[in-house]
């Protein structure tokens, strides 16, 4: 623009008109994309990949949350992120606290999309196919889910003829997904998503339908959100180089552990100077920490740290039909899952 307006680089705008546009313009920039960072430790991957957010969306707003682990908030001071440390609650197997934590971090945003990256994601540009739909992510040939009529007639009250396509199922919404703020405020709210009868999916499904990848996907279809592939996020495989799926210049790239040399960004070795920016665990969350699936209820939870904070107020509790195929000894009065159950106290 200084080019053709050389009076622009000499202080303060003597072009009103133009300016305002430009400022309009940029002020829409800024709002239009908000970047989620689910992390919990790897401070050397989250460091990293904040500053690449910082280069290529240099306006957007971050939020950071950690599952209970590593504290971020001297990284966030120093970029002008915001950060949020939550229980820990292996979340990613939970979708109660999962979900919670996206609308929280979206109504911390503002932004029109929200974009959800992990540490093992990597940045590699601006991005220049903007979202057509409310959710969209990598793309996963052939897949399906099951229940479809159960989560179809859930959508129509909301949305008549809505169908949950092939083609929306095939959206992986892993890191580098992204989210239409209107979709994430009402299909994770906490009375929206528990709409769906979680233990019934549980039960006539596997229990992976627990798993955010999966439960985003039959949350958002229940309320009739439209979800599709995006070609902003590839996935790379074994080749080095060339994505599974996805194009090549994609902004996001998200990795399988199969990936020639391992995840890039879990190969950085953290700098000493950046060592302060990300401080431990604390010791109250590290005392019960856990990386168990299908361990949750909300009556633990606040047993356990003392609110509802970041987790769905409403409550829940496994089946006694989940318990057993899963946890068959808590149902016999052994507890050393003290995520799920009081923990038995020896004799």
């Amino acid at each position: 623009m200084d080019r053709h307006y050389p009076e622009r680089a000499q202080g303060p705008c003597q072009l009103p008109t133009l300016c305002k546009v430009e400022g309009n313009l940029q002020r829409e920039m800024d709002s239009k994309y908000g970047f989620y960072l689910h992390v919990y430790a790897d401070p050397a991957a989250v460091i990293f990949q904040v500053r690449q957010l910082r280069k290529f969306f240099p306006r957007s707003p971050i939020h950071v949350m950690s599952d209970g682990g590593m504290d971020f908030s001297p990284l966030c001071k120093q970029q002008g992120c915001t950060f949020e440390l939550c229980p820990p609650a292996n979340d990613r197997w939970h979708p109660w606290p999962f979900l919670k934590r996206l609308l929280l971090a979206t109504l911390s945003l503002k932004t029109d999309f929200v974009i959800m990256l992990e540490p093992d994601n990597t940045i590699h540009g601006p991005i220049k196919r903007e979202p057509k739909h409310d959710a969209g992510g990598i793309f996963v040939e052939d897949r399906a889910f099951g229940l479809v009529e159960y989560v179809e007639k859930l959508a129509q009250e909301r949305v008549p003829g809505f169908k949950w396509t092939r083609t929306a199922m095939s959206a992986g919404l892993a890191g580098g997904a992204y989210f239409r703020r209107e979709a994430i405020l009402d299909a994770f709210s906490d009375e929206n998503m528990m709409k769906l009868d979680w233990n019934m999916l549980g039960e006539k499904a596997t229990k992976e339908i627990y798993s955010s990848d999966f439960a985003m996907q039959y949350a958002l279809a229940a309320r009739g959100w439209r979800i599709a592939p995006w070609e902003e996020t590839a996935q790379m495989d074994k080749d080095k180089d060339v994505p599974l799926t996805g194009p090549k210049d994609a902004a996001f790239r998200h990795y399988c552990s199969c990936y020639p040399g391992g995840k890039p960004t879990y190969n950085i070795r953290l700098k000493k100077e950046d060592a302060k920016l990300a401080l431990d665990q604390p010791a109250e969350f590290s005392k019960v920490n856990s990386v168990c699936q299908l361990c949750y209820n909300l009556s633990r939870y606040v047993a356990l740290w003392g609110s509802a904070r970041c987790t769905n107020e409403i409550p829940f509790s496994y089946s006694k039909r989940l318990l057993q195929r899963y946890h068959p000894e808590v149902l016999q009065g052994a507890c050393e899952l003290p995520w799920l159950c009081t923990p038995t106290k020896p004799d």
